[in-house]
C-alpha cells in the first residue's frame, strides 16, 4: 500500500513536470530558421491575418486548411515571426504528451507508459526526423493520438453507441491537416468489424456495428461540415476541392514500386534511430503473443502501427517528416518490448539484475543513438547560446546538408528587402519557399511551388499561372535551380536583368 502511494506521488510529481520537459525538447529549435515546408505555412497564416482566406490569394496544392488557421493563430498571440509557431507547436505537444502518457497506461504500467513517452518525445524532437521544423505532422499526432486514446477507453468499458461521434468529430481534425491522415478511423472501423464478427448474435451485433458507424459518421459531418460551408460561402469551394486533385497528382508523380510505401518509412527510420526501430519491430511481432493484453488492444495498437506506415508512405516520397506520424505507435510497441525482462525475471530472483540491466541497455542504447545522431546540431546550439559562435555561424554549421542554404535564403530576403517596394512581388524557382516568408513579400503566383508552374490541372493552365508570373508587379525573380524550362529562361531574357548572385543563386530585376 505505502509502496502504491509513493508511485503515485512520483508520477503526480513527473506529470507536473511535463510540459517543463516538454518545452525542454523543442528549446534548441526556438532560434532555428523555419524549413521550406513550415515557412510555407507560415507564408499562408500571414496572409490570414492580412484578410486573404486560403486558397484566394494563396493556395498550397495538395493541403488542407487547418495548419494555415493554426499559424494565423499563433501570429496573432506572438506576432508574425517563427518564433511565435514555435512555441505555439511546444504548447501543442503538451496535451499531446499527456494524452499519450495516458494512452499508454490504459494498457501498460506505469514504467511502460514513462518509457513509450520517453521515447515519443525523444524522436519527435530528433533533428533527422525533422522534428525541428513546424511541419504539419507534428501538429497532427495530437487528434490521431486523442482518437486513439478513446478507442482504447470504449473498448474497456460498457460504451454508449453515440459517444463514437467523439471519434468522428477528431477524425475530422486529423483530415482537415491532410485528407489522408485517416488511420485513427481505419482502425475504429476495422475494430467495429472485429467486435461484429466476434458477436454471438449477428443481428444484433450487425444493427450496434451500424448504429455506432453512422454516429461516427454523423461526428466526421460535424467537424467537416463547416470548413465547407466557411469556404462555400467565400465562393472558393472550387478551388478547396483542387487539393483533391493536386493530391493525387502528388501520390502519383513517383510511380515508384509499391513497396517503398512501407521501405521509404522504414529506412527513415532507421537511419534516425536503429535501435528504437529494431524493438519497436519486435514489439509489434511478439505483442500478438502477449496473453495478458485484452485483445482487442492487441489489434488497436498493431493496425494503428501498420495504417501509420500507410499514412506516412502513400506518396513515395522520402520525406522524413512524414516518418513522425509512426513514432506513437512505434514508442508503444519499443516501450512494451524493452519491459518485457523485467516482467520475466519477476518469478525468478536470481534474474532480478537482468530484468533491470536489460532494459537499461536498451534506452542507453536509443538515447546515445540519438546523442550521435544529433550531436552536431546540439553542439553548435550550446556554442551560439554561451557566445561562442555569431547567429550566421550557428545557422551554418549546425546542419551542414542545409545550413548554407538557410544562410544564402537570408542573405536574398535582406537584398530583396533594400531594393524593393512591401507591394512589390518576387518569385524564387526553386522549394526553397522559405524565402516569401524571410523576405515579407507576396509570390507572384497563388501557387508558390514550381511544380504548378507546369501542372495542367491548374485552373487555366500552366500558360495563365507563367503569364501572371512575368506580371509588371513582380519585380524580381531568384533562378536557384539549375537548368530552368525553356519558358522561364525566355521570360527572363526579355524582361529582366542579372542583377546579383548569391551563393550560387541568381537574382533578376524587372527592367523599368
Amino acid at each position: 500500500m505505502l509502496s502504491t502511494i509513493k508511485h503515485q506521488k512520483i508520477e503526480l510529481i513527473l506529470l507536473g513536470l511535463l510540459p517543463i520537459i516538454v518545452l525542454l525538447t523543442r528549446l534548441s529549435y526556438f532560434d532555428k530558421p523555419l524549413d521550406d515546408d513550415s515557412a510555407a505555412n507560415a507564408y499562408g497564416g500571414r496572409l490570414i491575418l492580412q484578410g486573404e482566406p486560403l486558397y484566394s490569394s494563396y493556395h498550397p496544392g495538395h493541403h488542407l486548411p487547418l495548419i494555415y488557421y493554426i499559424n494565423a493563430l499563433a501570429f496573432s498571440l506572438w506576432g508574425d515571426n517563427p518564433w511565435a509557431i514555435r512555441f505555439f507547436l511546444a504548447l501543442w505537444l503538451i496535451p499531446a504528451a499527456y494524452l499519450f502518457y495516458y494512452l499508454a497506461r490504459t494498457f501498460a504500467d506505469r514504467k511502460t507508459s514513462w518509457i513509450a513517452l520517453f521515447l515519443f518525445l525523444l524522436l519527435t524532437s530528433d533533428y533527422v526526423m525533422e522534428g525541428h521544423t513546424a511541419e504539419i505532422e507534428l501538429f497532427a499526432n495530437l487528434p490521431r493520438i486523442a482518437s486513439i486514446f478513446l478507442l482504447l477507453i470504449f473498448q474497456s468499458r460498457n460504451t454508449k453507441d453515440w459517444q463514437y461521434v467523439w471519434i468522428g468529430l477528431i477524425g475530422a481534425v486529423c483530415i482537415l491537416f491532410k485528407a489522408v491522415y485517416v488511420s485513427a478511423l481505419g482502425v475504429t472501423g476495422l475494430i467495429l468489424l472485429i467486435q461484429f464478427w466476434a458477436e454471438q448474435d449477428k443481428k444484433d451485433g450487425f444493427h450496434r456495428l451500424i448504429r455506432r458507424a453512422v454516429w461516427m459518421g454523423l461526428g466526421l459531418l460535424m467537424g467537416l461540415l463547416p470548413v465547407v460551408i466557411y469556404f462555400g460561402t467565400l465562393g472558393l469551394l472550387p478551388r478547396l476541392s483542387l487539393v483533391f486533385t493536386l493530391g493525387q497528382d502528388h501520390v502519383n508523380s513517383t510511380g515508384v514500386n509499391p513497396l517503398f510505401l512501407f521501405l521509404y518509412p522504414l529506412s527513415g527510420l532507421a537511419i534516425a534511430n536503429l535501435p528504437l526501430l529494431t524493438l519497436g519491430l519486435a514489439g509489434a511481432l511478439l505483442m500478438p503473443f502477449d496473453k495478458t493484453l485484452p485483445r482487442l488492444t492487441k489489434y488497436i495498437i498493431l493496425l494503428w502501427f501498420v495504417l501509420s506506415f500507410i499514412e506516412a508512405g502513400i506518396s513515395y516520397n522520402a520525406f522524413w517528416h512524414y516518418y513522425l506520424l509512426i513514432i506513437p505507435p512505434l514508442s508503444l510497441l519499443a516501450a512494451w518490448f524493452i519491459m518485457q525482462p523485467l516482467r520475466l525475471a519477476q518469478g525468478n530472483p536470481k534474474l532480478k539484475w537482468a530484468g533491470w540491466a536489460i532494459p537499461a541497455l536498451f534506452l542507453l542504447t536509443i538515447g546515445a543513438t540519438y546523442l550521435f545522431v544529433n550531436s552536431g546540431y546540439l553542439y553548435h546550439y550550446a556554442r551560439y547560446k554561451t557566445g561562442q559562435e555569431t547567429y550566421r555561424d550557428f545557422v551554418l554549421k549546425s546542419w551542414p546538408p542545409t545550413g548554407p542554404m538557410f544562410v544564402a535564403l537570408q542573405d536574398i530576403a535582406v537584398y530583396i528587402q533594400s531594393h524593393s517596394q512591401p507591394d512589390d512581388r518576387i518569385y524564387i524557382w526553386s522549394e526553397e519557399t522559405q524565402l516569401y516568408f524571410l523576405a515579407n513579400r507576396r509570390c507572384a503566383v497563388d501557387f508558390i511551388w514550381p511544380m504548378f508552374l507546369e501542372n495542367p490541372n491548374i485552373p487555366g493552365g500552366p500558360a495563365e499561372l507563367q503569364q501572371q508570373l512575368f506580371a509588371p508587379t513582380t519585380k524580381f525573380i531568384i533562378i536557384a535551380q539549375d537548368n530552368p524550362p525553356v519558358w522561364l529562361t525566355r521570360g527572363l531574357t526579355k524582361d529582366y536583368r542579372l542583377v546579383e548572385t548569391i551563393a550560387g543563386r541568381a537574382i533578376y530585376q524587372r527592367n523599368h
